[in-house]
């Protein structure tokens, strides 16, 4: 029978609700099933969210005098390189890349030219122009500012393939906890490819007013540079 003289007060509650919380979290823990397996398609929403939310975490995580700063830091740095570049020379380069380093990874953003060339021109989405052997796409998106495939293999090794119009809004973060970098030329361009010790690479292009980036399990660097424009 229930204690009808009980009094509930913040000293009991205190005394019992890390009881409580220990029962609850046993019960929930034994009803865990730890051999369970997510499907493909969970998973790749769920890498997307991640590389989404390491974007934010960064730009969010400044303080608005910080965010000021450093915009401000931009716009007088890429003023006077442009000042120093001749017309033809600014014509050839629609947008300028700031790259900014915090915690354990780089925000890249971007400055466009006055002459606006880099919005207003239609997008152009492309493809690889080569996939590895053995990879077979399994999504495609496509919006206003960005394309983006995926690719898996047999072995389930992804490879994700995106391509982003430069404006002043956009921002790509990389990750910087890699284990090597290189930097390849390729079609005069500089292609930085991050490595890790799991085969995994992250890999950032700048390619006329677009940007590339490519993150895969295990595929050769000969394999990546296949892929690109030039």
């Amino acid at each position: 029978m229930a204690n009808e003289n009980l009094v509930i007060t913040d000293e009991w509650l205190y005394q019992t609700m890390p009881l409580i919380d220990q029962a609850l979290l046993e019960k929930i823990e034994g009803e865990v099933d730890y051999e369970y397996e997510f499907s493909d398609q969970f998973e790749r929403k769920m890498r997307k969210l991640i590389v989404r939310e390491r974007r934010l975490r960064f730009w969010y995580g400044l303080s608005g005098r910080t965010r000021r700063a450093a915009a401000i830091a931009g716009i007088v740095t890429a003023s006077l390189l442009l000042a120093t570049m001749s017309v033809q020379a600014y014509r050839s380069h629609f947008f300028e890349t700031i790259k900014t380093a915090w915690e354990d990874s780089t925000l890249y953003t971007y400055l466009v030219g006055e002459n606006g060339e880099s919005e207003s021109d239609e997008f152009q989405a492309m493809v690889p122009k080569a996939i590895p052997q053995g990879y077979k796409i399994v999504e495609e998106t496509k919006g206003e500012l960005r394309y983006s495939l995926l690719y898996e293999n047999d072995r389930k090794e992804m490879l994700d393939w995106n391509q982003e119009k430069v404006t002043d809004a956009l921002s790509i973060v990389m990750d910087t906890g890699y284990d090597w970098e290189r930097i390849v030329e390729k079609g005069g361009r500089d292609v930085t490819i991050h490595g890790y010790s799991d085969g995994y690479k992250a890999v950032y292009y700048e390619y006329e007013t677009y940007i590339f980036t490519i993150y895969a399990d295990n595929v050769e660097i000969s394999d990546i540079l296949a892929m690109l424009p030039d």
